[in-house]
């Protein structure tokens, strides 16, 4: 895992257009400036899923935490909501 990028190792929401959860995980590598490889978690269980090339233009208005325990605060406090308002 890189360490010289700032978003690598963050946790991440994801949203669908209409303001919904969409993923959730963690930002692990980069492949170029701005394309980045991210982990997906399950909902249910929290286990890793899948890996995702992601462009740093679909990440706009993903919440960035520090942490797992931050996201899953977030989640289960229901803190964690889109950036851009055009999902209101």
């Amino acid at each position: 895992m890189s360490n010289d990028n700032v978003l690598i190792g963050k946790y991440f929401h994801s949203f669908t257009k209409h303001g919904g959860f969409k993923w959730q995980g963690q930002i692990i590598d980069y492949v170029e400036q701005s394309t980045y490889i991210v982990q997906l978690f399950e909902w249910f269980t929290g286990h890793e899923s899948v890996q995702k090339i992601v462009k740093i233009d679909d990440m706009y208005d993903w919440v960035i935490y520090e942490s797992s325990a931050d996201m899953n605060q977030a989640y289960s406090s229901k803190q964690a909501k889109p950036m851009r308002h055009e999902y209101d």
